[in-house]
This record gives C-alpha cells, sequence and structure tokens, in this order.
C-alpha cells in the first residue's frame, strides 16, 4: 500500500469518527455530577454550513443535553467571564465545564423565531430552580445581539427575573451597549460586582455570568452555584 493511499484512509477513517460521534451533557444534581449518555435527539444546527456551525458540530462549544442545546453553564469559577465583546461573540470555555457557546452561533439557532428557553439553576444552599420562555431568540451582530424572550413559566424566587433584558442589547466590558450612564458590565450593582457580559438595561438584578461568587437571582438576592442555559426548537 502506497503512502499517499494510507493517507486517504486515515483522513476517511478520522472523519468517519467525527460523523458519528456524540457528544452529552453533565448535569449538577444534589452536589453531584451525573452524565447524560444520550445524545441521539440532539438539536440540529441550520442547514448552511457555515464555519461557525462545523466548529459548533465538532462539539467543543456546543453540548446536547438531550434536544436542548446549551449555550451558557456555571460549575465554578475557574473561567473568568470578563471577557471582551470577540470573546462572547465567539465563545469559549469548555463543553463539560464552565461555557458560552457564542453570541454568532446563538443568532444562527434562533433567528428563525421558533426556539424556546431553559435556565437551571441551583442555589448554594442546594436549591434547584427553573425557569422556562416559550419564545427565545437573539438578533443579528448588526444590532449588537439583541434579546427578544417572552412567555415565563418556573419557580424563581421572584418570578419573571429575565424580563427586564428582553429587547436589551448585548454589553460587554469593552463594547457599552447598556441604557445607563456608565458600563454596567465592569461596575457594581446593588453591592454586586457586575463584570461580564449580559443583555442589561440599567443595569440588571439577573446576571449569569457575573463574576462566579456574585451569579445571583434578580431582587431576592439568591446566590448560585451553578446556572445552565439552554435552548431548543419548538417548530
Amino acid at each position: 500500500m502506497s503512502l499517499k493511499i494510507w493517507i486517504v484512509l486515515v483522513f476517511a477513517y478520522v472523519l468517519s469518527l467525527r460523523s458519528s460521534a456524540q457528544f452529552c451533557s453533565r448535569r449538577y444534581v444534589n452536589g453531584e455530577w451525573i452524565s447524560m449518555g444520550d445524545c441521539g435527539g440532539s438539536a440540529r444546527m441550520s442547514e448552511s454550513k457555515t464555519e461557525l456551525h462545523l466548529r459548533a458540530e465538532e462539539g467543543k462549544e456546543r453540548i446536547a443535553d438531550k434536544e436542548w442545546t446549551v449555550f451558557q453553564r456555571r460549575v465554578d469559577g475557574s473561567v473568568d467571564f470578563n471577557r471582551t465583546w470577540e470573546d462572547y461573540k465567539n465563545g469559549f470555555g469548555s463543553g463539560e465545564g464552565n461555557l458560552w457557546l457564542g453570541l454568532e452561533i446563538l443568532h444562527q439557532l434562533t433567528k428563525s423565531g421558533s426556539c424556546e428557553l431553559k435556565i437551571d439553576m441551583i442555589a448554594r444552599d442546594q436549591t434547584y430552580y427553573t425557569a422556562k420562555y416559550s419564545s427565545f431568540m437573539i438578533g443579528p451582530s448588526a444590532d449588537n445581539y439583541r434579546l427578544y424572550v417572552s412567555g415565563f413559566s418556573g419557580n424563581t424566587t421572584s418570578g419573571d427575573n429575565f424580563a427586564y433584558s428582553h429587547n436589551r442589547q448585548f454589553t460587554t466590558r469593552d463594547a457599552d451597549h447598556d441604557s445607563c450612564g456608565g458600563n454596567c458590565a465592569t461596575r457594581s450593582t446593588n453591592g454586586a460586582t457586575v463584570n461580564g457580559g449580559w443583555w442589561y438595561g440599567c443595569c440588571s438584578w439577573f446576571y449569569l455570568n457575573s463574576r462566579y461568587n456574585d451569579t445571583r437571582m434578580a431582587n431576592s438576592m439568591t446566590m448560585l452555584r451553578f446556572t445552565e442555559m439552554k435552548i431548543r426548537k419548538t417548530a
């Protein structure tokens, strides 16, 4: 067998492994991590195979939890979420730990307008909270990835925590698009250091990308040790 044929066969084998691989999520439940081994129903990407979609399909930044696509996760303070606009646009972190999928991929996945959102949260006292929204969409880069979210249901202590971020543009430490006089991503609000990209108004009481020890849920000031935001298609 010639060297050229061998290289072609090896390359084809690697591609077959990549196309058949499944990627699962890990969930923090009752103080321990549980692997979700069945990812057969993972959400499909858009038909257009752009570079962003190919990057997502590799499973390094996009992790399927059943049919849900996880785009944000906080498990500890090992990854800094006080990042630049480019970082939030392109994504950072890892599939099984702290993760931000990327605003551009999130826009591509939700631009049809037929997505729902689920937010899982675990407080420091191990209380589990969930918030679901029947409609979730992220606008394009030209509109600074504006958030559209509605249709709340859940058991959060202060109701619809995310409503204040509806119709807000995304702000980072180097790209100020909030409605305040200063940059909400670099200031303190109600005694908490925000320091993270988010859909701020002026500013917000619900921010899941702040400094890890200050991640909290609205005016209840419930401190969170785990958060996970995920979407799935509804049509």
